[in-house]
């Protein structure tokens, strides 16, 4: 039996979500939930992903895709769509085309500085993709202060310790992925145009070299090539209303109609709820979670982000940058930064309006 790999677990623990509490019960791991509950709080992706990883170390052997399914589709947890879609369907190639070449060749120092300034708090994900161990980025996380020394060191240590696969290919597919969205930036640093290469320094980025991309990856131990691949993002990075749409989160399994009261606009919101998000967000936090982390996830580019850190009210200037977002949208970017004080604020409002919705009866 096929073990379930670190990609794929990095992928479930995105769709996961509030979920991952029960995962734990069901497979008898009541003394890790709370260990998880208590270390991550308020970080429900990370929450999601650590279950997971206990799930794999208890059963050894055993942790394949198999029963794997067997877990999501018992009574208590019944997620039966995550059972269908990451193992009962392992057999469907990708199918993706991008237009554009991949830089070839190992990261250059300069660009790791850069990139380092721009990943944010999804260095962690980054790090997990491109086959660092948690126990090393545990490390990292608790002697280095900010996410640009994290980033750095994380970055750093993937190129030292694996020189021939610490190429542009490798990190391209990393930011790419569902669980960090940051395509914008593999397009920056990792990515040029067609006709801008010089020299033969790039190859065309097709749907069989993504392929191959995966494979390479497998030998890693990140992902397995039957998983797909990651779409690399299409939008550009001048405009303030083109945004990122591959953060994690956005997907809810349960059917959403199209008059639920999340699935409004964020002006639907009230002056109150966005006056009490101003002064959660608004503070800067060293360890992430402010406005400049939201900012990120809503597909804000680095200078956009700089700009904002200029002004009187960034939070307020952010909302209304991303005022085309549905509110489901922007409480998923909330847990995604772990601030779900924040998202309580908009939850609160939510149970105020009766929605009768499967989405919002969810809603804690």
């Amino acid at each position: 039996m096929e073990s379930v790999s670190r990609r794929c677990m990095i992928d479930i623990a995105c769709d996961l979500c509030r979920d991952w509490k029960k995962f734990g019960y069901v497979n008898g791991l009541s003394k890790e939930v709370e260990q998880i509950d208590q270390d991550y709080r308020k970080n429900v992706f990370e929450q999601a992903y650590r279950i997971l990883q206990a799930w794999k170390q208890k059963n050894g052997p055993r942790a394949n895709y198999q029963e794997l399914g067997k877990s999501f589709r018992s009574g208590t947890l019944l997620r039966i769509d995550l059972a269908e879609k990451y193992c009962e369907g392992r057999n469907q190639s990708p199918s993706t085309t991008e237009k554009g070449h991949l830089r070839t060749g190992k990261v250059s120092d300069t660009d790791i500085v850069a990139i380092s300034n721009e990943l944010g708090i999804k260095w962690i994900w980054v790090g997990r993709l491109l086959g660092l161990e948690d126990t090393e980025l545990d490390d990292i996380r608790e002697n280095n202060g900010s996410h640009y020394e994290c980033s750095h060191k994380m970055l750093l240590s993937w190129t030292q310790r694996s020189t021939s696969q610490a190429t542009y290919e490798w990190l391209a597919q990393a930011l790419s992925h569902t669980a960090v969205g940051r395509g914008l930036i593999a397009q920056k640093y990792c990515i040029e145009d067609v006709g801008e290469s010089q020299g033969g320094a790039a190859v065309p980025l097709g749907g069989e070299d993504i392929q191959q991309l995966n494979k390479k990856m497998e030998t890693l131990q990140v992902c397995n090539p039957t998983e797909g691949a990651s779409k690399l993002d299409d939008d550009g990075e001048g405009s303030v209303e083109k945004m990122n749409d591959s953060a994690i989160g956005s997907r809810n399994p349960l059917p959403v109609p199209d008059n639920c009261i999340q699935k409004k606009f964020i002006t639907n919101l009230p002056y109150k709820v966005w006056g009490a998000l101003v002064v959660k967000l608004d503070p800067p936090r060293e360890l992430g979670g402010d406005f400049k982390d939201l900012a990120g996830e809503m597909g804000f580019n680095t200078d956009q982000i700089l700009y904002f850190k200029s002004l009187k009210n960034p939070t307020e200037t952010v909302l209304k940058g991303c005022s085309s977002r549905s509110i489901e949208d922007l409480c998923n970017k909330l847990d995604v930064i772990g601030r779900g004080d924040a998202r309580s604020e908009i939850d609160k409002w939510i149970k105020t309006q009766d929605c009768k919705c499967a989405l919002c009866a969810t809603t804690s």
